[in-house]
This record gives C-alpha cells, sequence and structure tokens, in this order.
C-alpha cells in the first residue's frame, strides 16, 4: 500500500506537471508586433492579440494551457491603418474586438467593431465612419441580452467620451456622449463594464479646480443605466492632491464596490489600486 501510494503522487505529479506547466513562449514572423491584450480561453488557453503594423494586420494566436499554438489568423488586406486593442470572449465561443481603421477616410481612423464566430471567421463588422475626424475605438464587451456596447473617443465633435450599442447582428442601435462637468478636459476613456444595472466606464480625465488656472489627470469614473443614461460620475482626487488614471480593467466585488489598477502620478509613475463605492 505505501509503495502504491508514492508509484500514485509520482504519477498525480507528472500529470499535474503536464497540463499545468512554467514556460516562457515566443511568437514572431519576422515583422514588428505590438501585443495588446490577452484572455483565458474556454479551453484553459490563450488568445492573443496582436497588431502588426507595417503592413497592417491583426494576428490572432490562439494556444493551449501550456502556450503551444494550436492556430493563427491574420485579418486585413495590408493596404489600411488597422489597430485592435480589445478582444472578448462572447456567449456563442466567439470573439468580438474593438478598435480602429482607415478604409474610408485614408488620413484618418474610425471605430470599428468586429465579431468572429468560434473558428475566428469573420460574423460581422461595424464601422463608425467619421469623416476628417480621427476617433478610434478603445474597449467593447458583450451585453447580457447579447448585444454589444463599443467604448470610442473623438466621435462626435463636441464630446471626448462616447459610448455606441450594437444588436447581435452589429446594427447600431444608439449613441451616448459624455462631459458632466465643465470642469473636465483631455478626458481619455479606456475600459467599458458590463453589470445587470448598466455600465462602468473608466479611465482619466484633467480637472481644473480653479477655473482658468489648468488642471490635472485624476482617475475617471462614469456610470449609466442599459440605455447609456448617466447614473453618476466621479474624479477621484480633486481636493485631495493625488494625481493619476485607472486603467484597462475594473473589478466589481461581492459588496458592490468597484477596484481598479493604474497609476499614481503625483512625482513619478507607480502602481495604484483605486476604490470607488457602487454608489459612485
Amino acid at each position: 500500500m505505501k509503495k502504491f501510494s508514492i508509484s500514485l503522487s509520482f504519477y498525480l505529479l507528472f500529470i499535474s506537471h503536464i497540463f499545468s506547466q512554467n514556460w516562457i513562449k515566443t511568437f514572431t514572423d519576422g515583422g514588428w508586433v505590438d501585443v495588446t491584450w490577452v484572455i483565458e480561453t474556454y479551453d484553459k488557453g490563450y488568445l492573443i492579440l496582436d497588431n502588426e503594423n507595417p503592413p497592417g494586420y491583426l494576428w490572432l494566436i490562439k494556444t493551449d494551457i501550456n502556450g503551444n499554438k494550436l492556430w493563427e489568423k491574420k485579418i486585413g488586406t495590408g493596404q489600411n491603418h488597422i489597430r485592435f486593442d480589445n478582444i472578448e470572449q462572447t456567449s456563442d465561443g466567439g470573439l468580438v474586438l474593438a478598435g480602429d481603421f482607415n478604409k474610408y477616410d485614408i488620413n484618418n481612423t474610425d471605430p470599428c467593431i468586429i465579431k468572429l464566430n468560434s473558428c475566428g471567421e469573420l460574423d460581422w463588422c461595424s464601422v463608425i465612419h467619421t469623416q476628417g475626424r480621427y476617433d478610434f475605438a478603445t474597449s467593447c464587451k458583450q451585453t447580457p441580452e447579447g448585444n454589444y456596447i463599443m467604448l470610442t473617443m473623438y466621435s462626435d465633435p463636441s464630446y471626448i467620451v462616447n459610448l455606441f450599442k450594437f444588436d447581435s447582428a452589429g446594427n447600431l442601435l444608439w449613441k451616448k456622449n459624455y462631459h458632466p462637468d465643465s470642469l473636465i478636459f483631455d478626458e481619455e476613456d479606456h475600459n467599458v463594464r458590463v453589470d445587470s444595472d448598466g455600465y462602468l466606464i473608466s479611465g482619466k480625465c484633467f480637472y481644473s479646480e480653479n477655473p482658468g488656472a489648468g488642471g490635472y489627470e485624476h482617475p475617471y469614473f462614469i456610470k449609466t443605466d442599459t440605455s447609456g443614461n448617466l447614473y453618476w460620475w466621479v474624479v477621484y482626487g480633486s481636493g485631495n492632491g493625488f494625481h493619476g488614471f485607472v486603467g484597462d480593467a475594473t473589478i466589481k466585488s461581492s459588496s458592490g464596490n468597484y477596484y481598479a489598477i493604474g497609476w499614481h502620478s503625483n512625482y513619478c509613475d507607480t502602481p495604484v489600486l483605486v476604490k470607488c463605492l457602487g454608489s459612485g
């Protein structure tokens, strides 16, 4: 029995090693590549989103749990600028991506959302064409009812922060713009989070505590309902001297509060954890 127990222990250790190794993997095709997003997939493997520029392709790499490449796919013709910074899994096993390209306006980019099926083939693509405007998407998510939202910047001549909602086939349902306070300027939206009661936009803004005297960057949150109507907004750091911003992911705790990582930039950039109450 003792010998059997020892043998079983070594066997389980061996199996564990096979299915969860420590490793470093390198992927290259000889060009300049910018990795912008990675997610864990249904099979515990990984999907890596890369941008090649030049010549202007999206490069998707799917791996198993140990980082071994299962398949890869390139999206684009090589004739246009194309860049996507966000990729998420969808309820049907597919993928949704947000970014920008310049097919319809060679001197400027347009926000774009792409839906792929579980095999990485195109289901649909929707572009918000704004002639003569340089605008782009920063984040996208699927909503509980199977629709999609896309967060953009500069898609309206009067507003920096913009939110679009599409149906399950990529048809535009609505667009909302946000600029709730005249003391806010030079906003940057980094991420949109989907909750059962609406959406949370996070990023940074510059806030002037003395009108006309400039301002500093601060973490910035905007909460909406499921129709994109404003619930509340908050700028953290106004009045307490904190300068910085939050990055590309916001989580919600069981108590209903929000947490985001980012940078504290008073003296030099250092990591920071920011907590925002669910009430703002």
